[in-house]
């Protein structure tokens, strides 16, 4: 006997009844990987922890050895020096506001999660005016003009860069390549960098923070904010190679939280600011190896 279509079914007569939840686990939005702004010196931020919004860094070029002649005056040296400026200028903010009845009904923290985001936010866009600056800057290495190099990120490529570097007197500590995931997956073919790669137990939490191995006196970092935006291999994909001192980042406001409740809106309103201001020290301390995109495809 057909029992017709008229049932008490989840599809219809007890929609009201079911209540919408939310898992428990809440999916995080994918993040770029930031490592700009702890690779750059940060050594000026306390001269303007205080007040002002302008540093002035006198840049100290080198004195040259002289023939002494007897019975002859010494020659007295006068070099021009040059200053660089960093304006503290940028100040950034992201802000939302959650409603009583939002975070009542709400089954997870909205406060805490959104101001994660917020403070991802702003550290993304630090690194952004880093990056925009050194690929602005820095002088360019062509790849393909590299010997033996066939338009990917190459051993050879580094060595240049490491040449220039040495050339110009760059300090050898704290010299910084940042690739991006296509360039670093070439970077595994080279064989020095994988057998350095093996950091050992030592390098645990400089590996959590990004550091991925080191080549040539080079510490190595993967960011997608370097990544290409195409998926060709006619889409350029540029590799920082830099010593710390070629570019500065001044904090006068690291990141803070405010959180007040406002009546009107019956709701929270959350705020995440920086106050920060940058620009290169020494552009012939940093150079941009512009590289072929790798290209793929995703079936």
């Amino acid at each position: 006997m057909a029992l017709g279509t008229t049932f008490v079914d989840h599809g219809t007569s007890i929609t009201a009844f079911i209540p919408e939840l939310w898992a428990d686990e809440i999916l995080d939005a994918l993040e770029k990987k930031l490592v700009l702004a702890k690779l750059v010196n940060t050594d000026f931020s306390e001269m303007v922890k205080s007040k002002g919004d302008l540093i002035r860094i006198p840049t100290i070029t080198n004195l040259s050895a002289n023939p002494k002649t007897a019975r002859a005056a010494v020659t007295v040296q006068a070099p021009t020096e040059s200053v660089q400026t960093i304006t503290v200028d940028k100040h950034y903010e992201v802000s939302f506001l959650v409603e009583d009845l939002a975070e009542i009904q709400t089954a997870i923290n909205l406060r805490s999660i959104y101001t994660k985001r917020a403070g991802y936010a702003i550290a993304h866009q630090v690194d952004t005016h880093l990056r925009q600056l050194a690929e602005s800057s820095f002088d360019i290495i062509d790849a393909q003009t590299v010997a033996g190099n066939t338009s990917f990120l190459s051993e050879a490529d580094i060595l240049l860069a490491k040449t220039l570097m040495d050339e110009n007197f760059a300090p050898p500590e704290d010299r910084h390549i940042v690739v991006a995931p296509q360039q670093y997956n070439k970077l595994l073919e080279i064989t020095r960098f994988t057998q350095a790669d093996a950091l050992g137990a030592g390098y645990e939490n400089e590996i959590r923070r990004g550091l991925l191995g080191t080549l040539h006196g080079f510490k190595v970092w993967m960011s997608q904010q370097m990544a290409a935006t195409g998926t060709t291999t006619t889409d350029t994909c540029n590799t920082l190679v830099f010593q710390r001192d070629a570019m500065a980042l001044v904090m006068q406001l690291a990141p803070r939280t405010q959180a007040n409740y406002i009546p009107e809106y019956l709701g929270y309103l959350v705020t995440v600011d920086i106050v920060y201001g940058y620009n290169e020290l020494r552009d012939d301390w940093g150079f941009v190896i512009q590289n072929d995109a790798v290209s793929y495809s995703v079936v």
